[in-house]
Formats: C-alpha cells, sequence, structure tokens
C-alpha cells in the first residue's frame, strides 16, 4: 500500500535512456534501491532563498509559496476550504489528458445506468476511508497530464545526476461514480530528466490495458478492487462487469492492473508495476517525454501479475519476484535470470489460505515470506458478507521460509510468529552458516485496521531470529517503541548483514513527521535509534532514500534524501540529511513545486532506482509556472469537450432516497417495526435471563443521572485517599422493547 515509486535513472553502463531492446546484454544492477517521496501538487509561483541556522555545513534553501487562493463559504470535511475545489479535469489545466469525441455505445449507456442505479440505491452509505470527497482531498486530489517543460537550473548539477527521476502514484482518470480507497488509482508518472545542465519535467498516465478502454469509452467502465466490491453492491458490479466482457467492452484476458505502485529497472527496461497485473515498460524520450511501451510478459513466461516489490541481489543482479491470490496454488515464487530470463514458477501449495503477501525478503541463501492475519475472503465477496480482503482474527500470522533456488516447495518451512504481521521488510540476512535468518520488518499492530484506518495503526520494528534446523523462533526484538515504517537501506546490503537502516516515523500513519537511523546493533538494549530529524509542525515528508558518497565507505558513508512539505506555508522542499549526523544534518535543502500527485494521503511514498554516488554543490531547480488552458484548448493534439463534474459531486449526493421520508415519520416506521418484531416475531416468553422484568429488579433495576452532590464521612478518612473512586457498569437509558441482557445497558 504502498506505495508508490520514485526511480532515479542515472547513466547506466552501455544503456540509452531513449530505447531499449530486449537483446540487449545482460545488465548488472548494482546499486538499486527503493524508497519514498511525498510531493504536494498544486502549483507555486514564487521563489526564495535562505540558509537555515542549523545547518552544520554551508547550505541552500528554496521554497516554493502558494499562490493566494480565493475564500469559499463552503465547508469541506468540517473545515473552511481556501478555494471551492475544482472539477477532475481542472485540477492543472495543463495536464489535460485526452477525450474521446465520439458518444458513448448503448452496452456502455446501459451498463453505466446499471453501475448508477447500484452505487445510488443498493450501495451501503460509504465510510470516509473510501468516500471520494475524504480520500481525494487537499494533496491527494487528482491531476492532469504535463508535456516535457523546461525547467530553470540554478547553480551547476553535480555529473552524477545525468539521468531521470520518476515517480510513479495512483491518480484516477476520472471522478469516481462510487467508493474510491487509496490504493485505486491509475498510475501515473512524475518524471524530471536531467541532462547536462538541463532539466525537462514531465507527468503521464501509466497507458494500461484498463487506461485505453476507459479513455475510449470517456468513463469507468471498471470497479473499483479494493472499494468496489462490498457486500450486494459489490455482487451487482461484478454482474455489470460480466456483462461488460461478454458485450465486448473489454477483454479480461488483457488485464485490469493500474500500474500505480512502483518502478523497477528489470531486464534492461524500466518497469511500472502493480501486484494485479503484468509490468508495464516505460521509457523516457531524449525530451524527456514519459511513453508507455506496453505489458510486458518475460518472452510469454510470466502471464499473470507479480509483486510489486521484486528483490534485486546486488551481486548476482538476479531479481527474485512472487505472486499471490484466490486461486490455488495461492502464493507462487519465481526468479528472473540477469539476462532477464524468467525461470520456472514455484508453486507453494503448503500455503493453505490466500494472504495479503505484499513484500517478502531474500537471504544470500533463503526467500522469505509473510503469512498474515490479513486474508483474501472471495467467499466472503460473493455471499455479500464482507470485502474481498479482510482480517482472520483466529489464524497464527507464520513466516517461511524457502531456498533461494528451489525448484518446488519440498523445503518450505513455516514458523509460527504469533502477532507478526508485517507489510514491508526492512532487511533480511542468513547466520551461523545459514542454520539462522535474522529478519527486521515492521510489526503493523493492530493489523484489524490496516486497510481502513490507517491512521490508529503502530508499526514496531522488530528484529525476529529464527533457527531453521528447530524450526523455531529463538529470539524476537523490538528494535523501537516509535511507529516506525517504509524502512531503507543502503543497498549494497540487500540480503547481507547490515548494521544500520532509516525509517520514517509516522504521526500518524502514513504522515511521515521525520526520519530516525537505527542501529541493528544495539537491539536487545535501549532504543535502537542513534540519530533523528523532525521536519517540525505540520511539516510532512516522504519515505526515506539513502545515496552512498562513494565505492568501498562505510555503510552509513552517504546521505538520506526526502521531499517535506509544510501544510502550514504550502512550501515543499527537496532534502538533503547527512548520515552520519546523529541529529542527520541538512546537508541541503532544495526547494520544489508542488506539481506532483501525493500518494494515498498526505505523506505516502515514491520508489526510486538510483546509481548516483555523490551529491555536488547546491542547486535548485525551478519548474516554471504555466498559465492555465480553457476548457477548449488542445490538449495531446484533441480537442478537450466539456469537463467532469466537480469532485464534490462525487460521492453521489443523490445515493440516499430514505431523505425524502420526513425524519419524525422515519423514527416513527422504524418503532412500528420494532414492536411488531418483539410482539409477533420474537419467541415468547422470553428466558428469564433476558426478561426485562426478571433482570432489572433489585439492585439491578435502572438508575438516573445525578450531579455532583456532597457527602456525609463517617469517620476518618486515610491521608492516601485523596482522589476519584469511579465506577462503570451498564444502566439502561430507557425502558427494554425486547430482550434485555445485564451487559446490554449504557455503561456509566
Amino acid at each position: 500500500m504502498d506505495a508508490i515509486s520514485s526511480p532515479f535513472l542515472a547513466s547506466f553502463p552501455q544503456l540509452s535512456l531513449n530505447s531499449v531492446s530486449p537483446k540487449t546484454t545482460p545488465f548488472r544492477i548494482t546499486f538499486p534501491t527503493i524508497t519514498d517521496v511525498r510531493i504536494e501538487e498544486r502549483p507555486q509561483t514564487q521563489v526564495r532563498s535562505q540558509s537555515p541556522a542549523d545547518t552544520a555545513s554551508t547550505t541552500t534553501t528554496t521554497t516554493i509559496a502558494a499562490p493566494p487562493r480565493p475564500s469559499s463559504k463552503e465547508p469541506i470535511n468540517g473545515r473552511r476550504a481556501e478555494a471551492p475545489s475544482l472539477p477532475l479535469e481542472q485540477a492543472r489545466p495543463v495536464r489535460l489528458p485526452s477525450k474521446i469525441s465520439s458518444p458513448p455505445s448503448l452496452p456502455v449507456t446501459i451498463c453505466n445506468i446499471l453501475d448508477d442505479l447500484i452505487n445510488n440505491f443498493i450501495d451501503r452509505p460509504l465510510r470516509s476511508s473510501i468516500n471520494p470527497k475524504d480520500v481525494l482531498a487537499n494533496n491527494c486530489a487528482p491531476v492532469g497530464e504535463l508535456p516535457p517543460t523546461k525547467c530553470t537550473v540554478h547553480g551547476r548539477l553535480p555529473s552524477c545526476l545525468d539521468g531521470a527521476y520518476i515517480r510513479n502514484g495512483p491518480n484516477p482518470r476520472f471522478v469516481p461514480r462510487a467508493g474510491y480507497h487509496l490504493f485505486d488509482g491509475d498510475g501515473m508518472l512524475h518524471a524530471m530528466r536531467i541532462s547536462g545542465s538541463q532539466a525537462t519535467f514531465c507527468s503521464r498516465f501509466v497507458r494500461t490495458y484498463k487506461f485505453t478502454k476507459e479513455e475510449e469509452v470517456g468513463s469507468p467502465i471498471y470497479p473499483n478492487c479494493f472499494a468496489g466490491f462490498e457486500g450486494a453492491a459489490g455482487l451487482a458490479r461484478g454482474g455489470v462487469l460480466a456483462v461488460r466482457a461478454l458485450t465486448g467492452q473489454f477483454n479480461p484476458l488483457n488485464g485490469a492492473g493500474l500500474a500505480n505502485t512502483s518502478l523497477v529497472f528489470m531486464d534492461n527496461k524500466l518497469m511500472a508495476l502493480g501486484e494485479s497485473d503484468l509490468p508495464y515498460a516505460v521509457r523516457v524520450t531524449p525530451d524527456g517525454d514519459v511513453q508507455t511501451i506496453g505489458r510486458w510478459d518475460f518472452g510469454g513466461k510470466l502471464t499473470m501479475g507479480m509483486t510489486a516489490h521484486p528483490k534485486i541481489d546486488p551481486v548476482t543482479s538476479e531479481v527474485f519476484s512472487f505472486r499471490y491470490g484466490p486461486i490455488p496454488p495461492f502464493l507462487n515464487y519465481f526468479r528472473i535470470g540477469s539476462d532477464g530470463s524468467k525461470q520456472p514458477d514455484v508453486p507453494i501449495f503448503s500455503s493453505r489460505q490466500p494472504s495479503f503477501v505484499h513484500d517478502f525478503a531474500i537471504t544470500e541463501r533463503y526467500a522469505i515470506f509473510p503469512d498474515m492475519q490479513i486474508v483474501m475472503k472471495p467467499l466472503d465477496m460473493l455471499t455479500g458478507e464482507g470485502p474481498p480482503v479482510g482480517y482472520d482474527a483466529g489464524k497464527v500470522a507464520r513466516i517461511g521460509v524457502i531456498p533461494r533456488y528451489a525448484t518446488d516447495d519440498s523445503e518450505m518451512k513455516w514458523i509460527k510468529v504469533p502477532g507478526f504481521n508485517f507489510v514491508h521488510t526492512v532487511n533480511a540476512w542468513d547466520e551461523n552458516g545459514g542454520e539462522e535468518v535474522v529478519l527486521v520488518a515492521a510489526n503493523i499492530m493492530p493489523a484489524e485496521h490496516m486497510l481502513q484506518r490507517t491512521d490508529l495503526l503502530h508499526c514496531c520494528v522488530e528484529m525476529v531470529r529464527i533457527n531453521l534446523k528447530e524450526g523455531k523462533v529463538v529470539g524476537r526484538k523490538p528494535l523501537s517503541t516509535r511507529n516506525l515504517e517504509l524502512g531503507v537501506i543502503n543497498p549494497k546490503f540487500r540480503g547481507r548483514k547490515n548494521r544500520f537502516a532509516f525509517m520514517a516515523i509516522g504521526d500518524p500513519t502514513p504522515k511521515v513527521r521525520g526520519i530516525v537511523k537505527l542501529d541493528f546493533d544495539q537491539a536487545g538494549e535501549d532504543d535502537c535509534v542513534v540519530a533523528a530529524r523532525s521536519f517540525g509542525k505540520r511539516c510532512f515528508a516522504g519515505e526515506p532514500f539513502f545515496v552512498g558518497k562513494k565505492e568501498g565507505g562505510d555503510e552509513d558513508d552517504g546521505y538520506v534524501l526526502t521531499y517535506t512539505q509544510d501544510e502550514g506555508s504550502g512550501e515543499s522542499r527537496f532534502v538533503v540529511m547527512d548520515a552520519k549526523s546523529p541529529t542527520l544534518t541538512f546537508w541541503r535543502l532544495s526547494g520544489c513545486r508542488r506539481e506532483f500527485l501525493t500518494a494515498f494521503m498526505a505523506s505516502l511514498s515514491v520508489k526510486r532506482i538510483c546509481r548516483s554516488r555523490r551529491i555536488g554543490n547546491d542547486t535548485r531547480i525551478d519548474i516554471p509556472t504555466q498559465s492555465s488552458n480553457t476548457d477548449k484548448s488542445p490538449v495531446n493534439g484533441k480537442q478537450l469537450k466539456e469537463p467532469p463534474p466537480p469532485l464534490e459531486n462525487a460521492a453521489r449526493t443523490v445515493r440516499q432516497p430514505y431523505k425524502l421520508i420526513p425524519s419524525c415519520l422515519r423514527v416513527m416506521l422504524c418503532n412500528a417495526l420494532d414492536d411488531l418484531i418483539s410482539n409477533f416475531v420474537e419467541p415468547h416468553p422470553l428466558q428469564s435471563s433476558v426478561n426485562p422484568k426478571d433482570v432489572l429488579v433489585g439492585n439491578y433495576a435502572p438508575v438516573g443521572q445525578l450531579p455532583p452532590t456532597k457527602c456525609a464521612v463517617e469517620g476518618h478518612l486515610p491521608s492516601c485517599l485523596d482522589g476519584a473512586y469511579i465506577r462503570n457498569g451498564p444502566n439502561p437509558q430507557f425502558i427494554p422493547k425486547a430482550a434485555c441482557h445485564l451487559f446490554d445497558g449504557e455503561w456509566g
């Protein structure tokens, strides 16, 4: 959920950013890494420089303030907005994608009408976690495309920064008609092409099969995966989706992925990934534009999706990956050689229940998989009992360990680790000649809130030691009491024993208010945090990213990079911190415009592939402000029609027909129904244990409230009794109409 991605493609040896060929020579990735970035989307127009007082070395701070916006009297999400929300296509008028000019066909029109009926009359009231009004607000508001635009460069760019920095994240092309989860948006790539002293910025959608079909129709045709398949409405949407397939509106064999999660360089190609579909190959042109090449199946050997978090061995350049799903085998493990050849799948038949397996880890000998309590429940979706992914309280979390080069699952070992539910790993390595493996990951607590109430989560980084010979956990140590997730290490140590990690501080998750440095050598002692940097009140950041200074240096000899954004002033900054400093001292700050859509919530992240070794002189890049185009301006060579409705109208303002009935009449009708049930449906006579006449008597008779009243004290109270003694217990406010248990009253 994670994350979104931002690779930096530096000057790879014998590799052109313009094009890649499937038959190129094997490419060895020696410095891959994945990280996060959070950038705000609104345009900035003012540039100013300053030098922070707390900077240990020479720094340059470039900030770009948001332009003043007209006031609005309409409160949004309980707060008074600075300006009325714009329609989806007007979020950034210069970034409008093309629109189809032909009217929709009759089958499309009929299916759209059915979707509207489901959304307005069958679907349940939307929770805030999937209500477009709440989810697609502020930094998560959708944005349009931007063609390659020259940027102003102040100063001298380091020679190592020659390539493209690309970010991937969910961004809905159309206003959602129904529930929308943070993970449901179409993938959008934001690229900063740097060549010499020139910089070009561009934003483009990943043109997946789903995206192109919906562009042709001019409206959504696929239900949102995380928010659209709950209850009876989810079943109805599945039926409409089947009708769309039967009427030729789309071909299900071509996938329905979003490619919105990460970016990975493998098989000499840059891939946009989303675990529900095949990777999509993309490329950066010489002028800085981003083009989608198409789905990539590794010569027909990859027929289904793969994880968005494959692991690349820094020594062998092999790619290790997997896929999971609701159909047996629920887990399939595979690897891709350094020459780009995909090896046969290894089905893990010992995985008896489909689990949510978002990430995994590798060591020099093994691959390590989670089997957490977040499981896939396709039957619940089919029966209308709940969403397709949910929490299983009766399941015991496990960790699966299999040799890296296994050809079947006969050597897979499952070890129970109660309560250890991790979504992202930090690192793993072998010890004692391979008899033990050590895994470092962030344990999600409580796991039942992982998909719906992330603000209630606390992520505790733990070091788990497993003895494979004995098949049990022999050590489990928390590394910090802080809420830490989205960790990054020096990528040269992936799968090898390392000492340091840089973690994002959730406040609350997924907002990141600071970065900490962990020292694994202090595991088992007090807190392992040895360095920390807070970005200040209402200033949040993305996932940290480590760049080493030079070959052969210390593990932490380098810089920690991230983006920060001040929600109060609207200023965004690119921050470089000294990884060796005990306070992660700012080494350089550079301002950036809020031209990106923030992934997920206000601080979610991006990933990068980076080969940079050193950051040079202080430099800043200004993205010029462009004038807004009107709705009739040509975009991508096509004339734009009317924009979609405003986002405030996305959450189905007519979806509650019961409001046509006066509130007093609704209450009377419901009370009458309750009386009918109590008198004619419920079995009689009531058992004495639930009969109000028998339960609410004597000391259990209901009592009313009593304001503060002075009491008479008989005798002398001990001096230690200075405080308040409070009792809590059930006490019904109203006389029960039906059965009543002792535990059913209001507690007070």
